[in-house]
């Protein structure tokens, strides 16, 4: 993947993670109902990732608990961990960063239920 520095015309090789923003937003919507649960806001949490090059990208996080078990506070606490794992990071090695957050999540899981098991 090729990043041009528009100002010189120059490929960008390197672009490092400088800081995340992370955003807790939720959206007043018609009840949802499902067998386990309505939902009466979409409970979202919003993320920027910025880069040395000036150059950011977004995401989104929409939290479904009666679905998958996500919260919207679960989502931050996730997001909060990530910005601090690819922070100083290349943002243009895409597949190690997305390596990094796969390793990371089956780690974290695997910590958890360890303290858990061994309480």
């Amino acid at each position: 993947m090729y990043v041009f520095n528009l100002h010189a015309n120059l490929p960008i090789t390197f672009m490092k993670i400088t800081h995340t923003d992370i955003f807790r937003y939720s959206i007043k919507m018609e009840p949802f109902a499902i067998a386990t649960g309505t939902m009466y806001y979409a409970q979202n949490v919003f993320i920027r990732i910025h880069t040395s090059a000036g150059i950011y990208g977004v995401g989104e996080c929409s939290a479904f608990p009666f679905i998958t078990g996500e919260t919207q506070e679960t989502c931050l606490a996730m997001a909060k961990d990530f910005a601090q794992l690819l922070k100083g990071k290349d943002a243009l090695d895409i597949q190690g960063r997305l390596k990094e957050l796969d390793d990371f999540t089956i780690s974290y899981a695997l910590s958890i239920f360890g303290v858990a098991l061994c309480a």
